[in-house]
């Protein structure tokens, strides 16, 4: 019974990585689209998703704590430590598939928001030059050359008067 509401948990816990990660898909489309206002939209959806996730995985920690005290273990037992020892070989197997699926699409979001993170930084780059580029600097704006006031030739005229 306990074996069973862990099942549940984890695959509800797989479907919504499922949907986060073609949320962090559809953000990669959408920054090389350059539509922030979509993408800003997404956020939104992501945001959700992170807090239902969450509240799911206290959920899961509290069955899978549950669980290892049914099975005379420690409370904070690991997955590899409850498979090792849960005496159903066909529960073990479904727990060791459901465990194996959420770590590859923890991977795989993980590896999706690296690129995410590296379009959004080289698209602030390039507004940054954009910007640097139509920005005047100060040292364009005046005209000729400035000469120094301590420089020797400045202070000397044209004319010599001692002549």
């Amino acid at each position: 019974m306990l074996v069973q509401a862990l099942l549940k948990t984890m695959t509800t816990l797989v479907d919504l990585h499922e949907s986060l990660l073609s949320v962090a898909v559809e953000k990669t489309t959408r920054l090389k689209a350059n539509n922030i206002e979509s993408f800003n939209q997404l956020l939104k959806i992501e945001q959700k998703h992170v807090q239902a996730l969450e509240q799911l995985e206290k959920v899961r920690l509290k069955e899978a704590k549950d669980l290892a005290v049914s099975l005379n273990l420690k409370d904070t037992a690991s997955v590899t430590t409850i498979l090792d020892a849960l005496p159903n070989d066909t529960e073990k197997k479904a727990l060791e598939e459901k465990a194996t699926t959420l770590l590859a699409f923890i991977v795989d979001i993980k590896r999706q928001e690296d690129l995410n993170r590296q379009l959004l930084k080289q698209s602030l780059q390039f507004v940054q030059l954009q910007m640097d580029l139509l920005e005047p600097s100060v040292e364009s704006l005046t005209y000729g050359n400035k000469k120094a006031n301590d420089d020797p030739t400045s202070k000397r005229s044209v004319f010599d008067s001692k002549a």
